[in-house]
């Protein structure tokens, strides 16, 4: 090792001139305590007292509080030279601090008084690290090197370190195998790495962090004594690695004098014990390679026989010292120097996980461990993992596993081997309900898709439930069934219709009472006449039906000729059969063409509206209303075996009876989705999505000009395929061999991840939020 005289030099005249340590014994005759006394004052005028302002003796760790009078009076000191420090927090929350220019000397029995302390605003120091080798700084802390104030550099390399006094303070950087090299001040580079901090004001400063051969290695060599007798052989002198929790170990000569050699560099805490006596420590020395710091005074442990202090002193069981500022005292923190007050340690190895997270087994310093990194040489503390292979994004040449690479990639997070830029430029906004995880209120969001990444929003807050959102483009408004929550007035809330509008979203929702339980909103007709459908549960007849209502006439309720009897013979009238779950599509203004209308029946005479009879099962159907004339029916899963319910409609022309429609169909243990067809004269249906979840909801949107072929569309639907309901989108490509018709599933992506219920998509062509 090399001893380097100009870094003890360095180090000795800093310090001194800071008074950081500046302690010396004198051993002529046995030493004896004395006391030290003094009042602490504020630098105001007329110099009020500043009670509860601490004051400590750094060499022997023992501290006091100042009285309601700013007067203080510690006794049992042993004889030695201390630097005092004295640190507070103003009214206003600001922190206080001072550092006498010179230190006290107690030579007991004799009181040693030090007059007035004059306590003003501290400093700090500000400014930008950054490594050498271009990584990260993150988990990099900088520090006042012996002192007691640390900070956390981010990943920008900003740092503020705080709470110091005023003065020349000398500064140190480290993570682990990173040291600092070099330290400039306003472009000039300081070679003791040290700032002179004014008083209540700022330095700003610029580090640089160089990384280091792995076993690179510096020492450190001091004095410890007893407080009474002296120096004597055995005494222990402890080194703890800041980050790694690791100690090195070492004993007293007879003269008191002890040194460590081939210690890694870093931040350590300097402690030395020895029974009978309490224990002193340094904190933040700096270990540099091929360095050894002398030490440039002497520790004295205080014998446990004399008096107790009045304040705990930092180095035992309640003491204060926390470094970092988390709550956490030092001597009970698992990771002293980066703030992290949960104290998570997920290996049970007592360092905590975000000094693990700094240390090799994370070099890129995201905080996650390479064993769980799915990036382990690249920054990316959020993991994300669009395609959900063993890359996350961030090292992912292919981020969406389309065998496209990014750079030549339309849509880089969305697969999309047949490279349609719009399912990553979404033409429209997607509704959908999402579970707030703290409630449970199910709230309206909205979301957008765009090249970088989905963005989303909230679009309401009642607390409750909130359902099937529906898009009115003409009116800017959004329709959704909403049940309140219970209550000692209304126990058993039931749904109802209510809308936002999308011009004001800080109004108030406007609610329908329309009596019974309404829900499943559509809005259908044309743009000139748009119209309100839903269903509405018929408590005194033990069925649901769909209802219409004009917007222009809201907020009056729908006629109470619904569906069920506009159809007349069209459906058994020896069963209460039910009608639910309508669906269409916004036509143009003045189309002669008809409503379309998906829904789906039952024909069922229970309550929760499921067959009693397997053979009674539900049926999607196709209704068509031409202007003037009357509801035509066309019965479009009659052929499938499983339930279908919800529809959502494809807006390409194949026949003239029908276009195709999306139905979720339901057996016992999943929910496929299925398209079916009306042509020729009857019923064919084929299954799109089918992975063994529930697959629900669906809503389709054509991503080019509706009713061309062949199309590519966005599928939205909700899924519990991932073990939550989430919402998920695939690209779907429709074409038309000859008189049937094929989709392709271009690619499936994960939309939501959320612990609660997200689900219940819709398109919204025209909305702009987000």
């Amino acid at each position: 090792m090399t001893n380097s005289s100009a870094y003890r030099a360095t180090v000795f005249s800093a310090m001194v001139a800071a008074s950081c340590w500046a302690c010396s014994r004198d051993f002529d005759a046995p030493p004896v305590p004395g006391e030290v006394a003094g009042r602490i004052a504020l630098s105001e005028d007329p110099a009020p007292p500043a009670a509860n302002a601490r004051l400590r003796l750094i060499e022997c760790g023992l501290s006091t509080l100042a009285d309601s009078q700013g007067l203080f009076h510690i006794t049992g000191v042993p004889t030695g030279d201390y630097t005092v420090r004295v640190d507070a927090t103003s009214e206003g929350g600001a922190p206080l601090a001072a550092q006498l220019p010179s230190p006290a000397r107690v030579r007991g029995p004799a009181v040693t008084e030090l007059g007035t302390i004059t306590l003003g605003a501290a400093g700090r120091v500000r400014g930008a690290a950054t490594m050498a080798d271009g990584s990260s700084p993150l988990y990099s802390v900088v520090y006042a090197v012996g002192g007691d104030r640390v900070a956390l550099v981010a990943d920008d390399g900003s740092f503020r370190l705080d709470g110091l006094p005023a003065g020349r303070v000398v500064l140190g950087a480290s993570r682990p195998g990173y040291q600092l090299s070099t330290l400039a001040v306003g472009g000039n580079p300081s070679s003791d790495r040290s700032v002179e901090v004014p008083a209540g004001g700022e330095a700003v400063v610029e580090l640089t962090l160089q990384k280091l051969a792995e076993h690179a290695s510096g020492g450190v060599r001091g004095t410890v004594v007893l407080g009474n007798p002296g120096a004597r052989a055995g005494l222990r002198v402890e080194l703890e690695d800041r980050f790694s929790r690791r100690v090195f170990s070492e004993q007293t000569a007879s003269d008191g004098r002890f040194e460590f050699e081939g210690i890694p560099i870093g931040v350590y805490h300097l402690r030395a014990f020895h029974d009978g006596y309490r224990p002193v420590g340094i904190p933040n020395l700096e270990i540099r390679a091929d360095e050894t710091l002398e030490l440039p005074g002497t520790l004295v442990l205080t014998p446990e026989s004399s008096p107790a202090p009045e304040y705990p002193w930092d180095d035992q069981p309640g003491g204060s010292l926390d470094d970092d500022g988390d709550g956490v005292p030092n001597d009970r923190d698992n990771c002293p120097m980066i703030p992290n007050s949960p104290q998570a340690d997920s290996n049970g190895d007592g360092v905590g996980d975000v000094c693990q997270a700094g240390m090799s087994g994370d070099p890129d310093g995201d905080g996650v461990f390479n064993d769980n990194d799915n990036c382990p040489g690249v920054f990316n503390p959020d993991q994300a993992n669009h395609d959900d292979d063993p890359l996350g994004d961030a090292c992912d040449p292919d981020m969406d596993n389309d065998g496209i690479l990014n750079d030549s990639d339309d849509c880089p997070i969305i697969p999309d081997p047949f490279q349609e830029p719009v399912l990553c430029q979404w033409p429209a906004t997607l509704l959908y309900a999402a579970q707030d995880p703290e409630s449970g209120d199910i709230r309206i969001h909205a979301a957008r898709m765009t090249k970088t990444g989905l963005l989303t929003r909230p679009l309401t807050s009642d607390p409750g439930e909130s359902w099937g959102p529906v898009w009115d483009p003409i009116h800017q408004h959004i329709y959704y069934q909403y049940r309140p929550r219970p209550t000692a007035a209304n126990p058993h809330p039931v749904f109802g219709i209510c809308r936002i509008s999308a011009k004001d979203l800080e109004t108030a929702p406007e609610c329908f009472a329309w009596g019974d339980e309404t829900g499943s909103p559509a809005i259908c007709g044309t743009a000139d006449r748009p119209v309100l459908f839903y269903e509405k549960y018929r408590t005194g007849q033990g069925f649901w039906d769909i209802y219409s209502v004009e917007v222009s006439s809201l907020p009056s309720g729908g006629t109470e000729a619904g569906l069920r009897l506009a159809l007349g013979s069209q459906t058994p009238l020896e069963r209460p059969g039910s009608l639910r779950f309508p669906s269409c599509r916004l036509g143009p203004a003045a189309s002669q063409e008809p409503t379309r209308l998906g829904f789906a029946t039952d024909f069922a005479p229970n309550s929760q509206m499921m067959p009693a009879d397997p053979a009674l099962k539900w049926t999607g159907w196709e209704g068509s209303l031409p202007a003037g004339g009357r509801w035509a029916l066309l019965p479009l899963t009659a052929n499938a075996t499983c339930h279908a319910r919800r529809s959502a409609i494809i807006p390409a022309f194949i026949d003239a009876q029908s276009f195709p429609w999306f139905f979720d169909c339901q057996s016992e243990s999943s929910a496929d989705l299925i398209v079916s067809l009306y042509a020729s004269g009857m019923p064919a249906t084929r299954t799109v999505i089918q992975n063994g979840a529930a697959n629900l909801y669906p809503a389709y949107l054509p991503a080019g000009t509706p009713e061309a072929m062949p199309q590519t569309g966005l599928l939205a639907y909700q899924s519990d395929r991932s073990g939550s309901v989430d919402v998920f989108l695939s690209a779907v490509r429709v074409q038309q061999p000859g008189s049937g018709l094929s989709f392709t599933v271009l690619g499936t992506l994960r939309l939501t991840d959320g612990a609660g219920f997200e689900g219940s998509p819709a398109w919204a062509e025209g909305l702009a939020t987000p």
